[in-house]
């Protein structure tokens, strides 16, 4: 059982809000395997929301925590210098960690997720259609075209060359063709909830999922490394 693995450690989501989308989901998993609830509990009071950028649930009886820690871009963001050219929105500092990182330093696995805000000033305005989209796709010859920002793991990939690789075991997750056969899984126009209503059309969301759904099966993916001892 996956709970028993993490027993005495860490397991850390650092990344942006669809890190927490799976980190919710491991939540949910690991909570339904234990029959003492109150056992469960944020270390400092907090509840989940989307505002609240560093979440540690505890389960006690395992002595673990799985955590969430938000840091949409991994590295620092900085100032704009003066006369910047107006559409250039921020400044990265590719070679400086997020300040966040003091928070998941120590932790014994780390999940990071930060690939859609390295293309977020190119669609951030759009809005998309998912709502049109009822069945999941089940064409198995749908190919996903080599995207832009492919070369946006590169480093990750270069990584083993450049530090000792038996300081750390790390894998590279693409969830990305088996994700892309459930577009009915978005929120679409109703992730403001059962009683609100639907939202408007131009208010979507096409880009997080629901709960039970594609994160789950991340998940199972994750629960497979880490049964197997690949990740610990």
């Amino acid at each position: 059982m996956i709970i028993e693995k993490l027993r005495n450690r860490r397991l850390v989501f650092v990344g942006d809000s669809m890190g927490r989308n799976q980190w919710q989901s491991l939540l949910c998993m690991l909570s339904s395997a234990i029959a003492e609830k109150d056992s469960i509990y944020e270390v400092n009071g907090n509840k989940i929301t989307k505002h609240t950028g560093f979440l540690i649930f505890k389960f006690k009886s395992y002595n673990c925590t799985v955590e969430y820690c938000r840091s949409p871009f991994l590295v620092m963001q900085g100032q704009l210098p003066s006369g910047a050219p107006e559409k250039v929105e921020m400044l990265l500092k590719l070679d400086v960690m997020d300040s966040s990182s003091l928070h998941w330093r120590d932790a014994n696995i780390l999940i990071f997720n930060t690939g859609y805000w390295w293309n977020h000033c190119r669609d951030r305005e759009s809005v998309g259609h998912c709502h049109l989209k009822l069945k999941p796709e089940i064409s198995s010859s749908l190919l996903l075209p080599s995207p832009s920002w492919a070369y946006l793991v590169n480093p990750i990939i270069e990584l083993p060359s450049a530090i000792d690789p038996e300081l750390f075991s790390w894998e590279i997750m693409n969830v990305t063709q088996t994700t892309a056969l459930r577009p009915d899984g978005h929120p679409s126009i109703y992730f403001l909830g059962a009683t609100a209503g639907p939202a408007p059309l131009n208010k979507q969301d096409c880009r997080h999922w629901c709960l039970p759904g594609i994160p789950d099966t991340w998940n199972e993916l994750l629960y497979a490394c880490i049964l197997t001892g690949y990740l610990l």
